[in-house]
């Protein structure tokens, strides 16, 4: 049944962490949103988010959540091992899903939740961040202006954390543990796997070649950085280069990224930066140079936002339409970059490069 605009759309979400608090922080201020249930595994921070936001009802089984409530959509905030199960019950109820990425932890269980939901007749909107974000948006922009001419080259360089491991006990550890659990699969699949859509939506196509190498400053299974070239089927060369900056926290300040994207056309080029501190440029500022043969202008934006309110916003509008509407990739797009993912990771498994910084 389509939704008018307008009509309150109902929730249940699921994940209470440190991320499923931040969502819950904007959906329950976003307009004609509702949340009539929240489900955490553990009791206490299910409790924890219930109480700050006002929520009465409380699950600890997703099951039951499923059977008890009148629900339009869900909001899946797990850990990546909880996003197929709980997608998979909501079609079955034929409930839609706002979905954290990456879709799953392997690209057969995200093919299979893209084929599940069209059938089931649900929306499956995947939260690929840069497709959001003015900065990045504005690069696709102008890559499709064709200013730049043919695109020869695109390069993604993001440094952000520390190549130590938190202290046993805190929170910051245990969500980093879980992130580089089977559950998580590192770097790659959190937060790499934002790069891996951004240089398929900038290339218009897919790397039929790739190689890659991870190192493991941490000492756990799964890289904590990696470093891949590819070649796209459009001809176009990939970098993607995702690790870390000894001492970044106490320059930046905790959570602080360094960042630069730089695209290569036959016309002109676009060097994005973000969060460094050079020459007369500020920290908190993104940069887009434009440079081409005979003019170089540079954009100067607010440092880059998730634009989580916005997303949630295209995705009330997407139910309320009955389809997919806004910035959302395709879920074959987002299944896409799961696959993708997935054969950077073995191949980074394959090439591990060992650090003296592992403990």
């Amino acid at each position: 049944m389509v939704k008018e605009r307008g009509e309150r759309v109902r929730f249940g979400f699921f994940g209470c962490g440190q991320a499923g608090m931040n969502h819950l922080e904007i959906l329950c201020n976003t307009p004609g949103a509702e949340v009539v249930a929240v489900c955490d595994m553990r009791r206490e921070a299910a409790e924890k988010a219930a109480e700050r936001f006002g929520i009465s009802r409380i699950y600890t089984d997703a099951a039951r959540l499923f059977d008890n409530e009148e629900m339009d959509a869900i909001a899946n905030v797990t850990s990546t091992g909880g996003h197929y199960p709980l997608t998979m019950m909501a079609a079955e109820h034929g409930i839609h899903v706002f979905l954290e990425k990456p879709m799953s932890t392997s690209s057969k269980q995200a093919e299979e939740m893209v084929r599940i939901c069209r059938k089931a007749g649900v929306i499956l909107a995947v939260t690929y961040t840069y497709r959001f974000v003015k900065e990045t948006r504005e690069i696709k922009r102008i890559i499709d202006s064709g200013r730049l001419g043919k695109i020869l080259e695109i390069r993604y360089l993001r440094y952000q954390g520390n190549p130590q491991k938190y202290p046993e006990g805190t929170e910051n550890r245990r969500q980093r543990d879980n992130m580089y659990s089977k559950n998580g699969l590192g770097i790659i699949f959190d937060c790499g796997i934002h790069a891996i859509d951004l240089l398929c939506w900038y290339a218009g196509a897919e790397p039929t070649r790739m190689e890659a190498w991870g190192t493991h400053h941490q000492g756990y299974d799964y890289p904590d950085t990696a470093t891949c070239m590819m070649e796209f089927s459009s001809g176009i060369k990939g970098i993607y280069d995702y690790g870390t900056l000894t001492g970044v926290y106490e320059h930046f300040g905790q959570g602080r990224a360094v960042m630069f994207i730089v695209i290569n056309g036959e016309k002109g080029s676009i060097v994005y930066s973000l969060g460094v501190n050079i020459a007369d440029r500020k920290n908190d500022i993104s940069y887009i140079d434009i440079l081409t043969r005979n003019r170089h202008t540079v954009q100067r934006l607010p440092i880059y936002e998730k634009a989580r309110d916005v997303q949630y916003k295209q995705f009330m509008e997407s139910v309320r339409a009955g389809k997919l509407t806004g910035y959302f990739p395709s879920p074959e797009e987002a299944a896409r970059a799961n696959r993708i993912a997935e054969n950077m990771l073995d191949l980074c498994m394959k090439n591990r490069v060992r650090s003296p910084l592992r403990r």
